[in-house]
């Protein structure tokens, strides 16, 4: 037990260091020895729990889209929010957070990076749409509908990183869900506003 808490505080560790170093400079420039120096690990230990620096991004990218995953519906106000778009967009506008990203992008990492991403977001959406389904045979299987809303999710809050769009994330979240609320019913067969 004491082997397993100092493992996942040492990725926890390279992970922050990574985090902090990116809000730095840009993913590119940042090197193993940077990592190694900020998270006050030893290189034979970095290399006992990544293989390489990309590797610690995708451990630290699949801890935030597991916790995003977890929170990806939620009902307010009598209506059924999908997806956090207004949160993430909001997250990504301020201007520390957007330039980690387009410096992601610019680095060419986005594309892996957007697969693990709708890995975990279709994951949490298939668990909240069988559970909207209550037993009900949909007309869409689950799997490809969560696909679906979790593309749509993640390409809308990166276009809006990508093109500055000025669309608040209030309005990228209203523009979100008036897109997939339709989709969802017409997948399940089910009006969202009788559950």
């Amino acid at each position: 037990m004491k082997n397993g808490t100092g493992k996942r505080r040492t990725r926890q560790n390279v992970n922050e260091a990574l985090h902090a170093l990116m809000l730095e400079k840009p993913y590119d420039s940042i090197t193993v020895q940077d990592l190694l120096d900020r998270s006050s690990v030893s290189r034979s230990t970095f290399y006992s729990h990544f293989d390489n620096k990309d590797d610690v991004l995708v451990s630290y990218h699949a801890g935030f889209w597991e916790h995003i995953s977890k929170a990806c519906m939620r009902w307010e106000d009598g209506s059924l929010i999908i997806a956090p778009v207004a949160a993430l967009a909001a997250h990504l506008r301020e201007e520390t957070y957007r330039e980690f990203a387009l410096s992601l992008i610019r680095a060419g990492r986005m594309p892996a990076l957007r697969a693990l991403a709708l890995d975990h977001l279709s994951r949490g959406f298939e668990s909240e749409l069988m559970q909207i389904a209550g037993g009900r045979e949909p007309r869409v299987p689950l799997d490809v509908t969560a696909r679906f809303i979790a593309t749509t999710c993640f390409d809308m809050v990166i276009w809006g990183v990508e093109s500055g769009a000025s669309h608040t994330p209030a309005q990228m979240e209203a523009m979100f869900q008036k897109l997939v609320q339709p989709s969802i019913e017409s997948a399940l067969g089910i009006s969202l506003r009788h559950i």
